[in-house]
């Protein structure tokens, strides 16, 4: 096993809106597979360098909370990047960049769909 996580999902009610969020924040264009058997619309989001997949989906059984789990997104070498498109996206910094000694950087956000995600860079 090379990671005890295989991957996450991010729950969110406007599919659009939180796809464009994420494609410009990260600076990529995400692949989309939508399955009408299994959700109404059944996004996927990869990054094949990336160890862990994660994808946001639209099933209407997970419900949007601030207090769901919390996920830190790989934002190695480009946290400012990232942090830099947040506002312009229309959303919120929760707590700016911060170090966490040797351990790295991390950022609080809230994404398009009040989501609230962790940003971590390595040193």
């Amino acid at each position: 096993m090379k990671t005890a996580i295989n991957w996450f999902s991010i729950p969110v009610v406007h599919f659009e809106r939180a796809y464009a969020f994420y494609c410009f924040i990260f600076d990529k264009k995400f692949e989309r597979i939508s399955d009408p058997g299994w959700y109404e619309f059944m996004p996927f989001l990869n990054i094949s360098d990336w160890k862990i997949n994660w994808c946001i989906n639209s099933d209407p059984n997970q419900k949007i909370s601030k207090n769901w789990i919390k996920i830190y997104l790989n934002a190695d070498g480009i946290i400012d990047d990232i942090l830099i498109r947040i506002i312009p996206a229309g959303w919120k910094i929760l707590m700016p960049k911060k170090s966490i000694k040797w351990y790295g950087f991390i950022a609080y956000v809230e994404d398009s769909e009040w989501n609230e995600i962790w940003l971590h860079s390595s040193n």
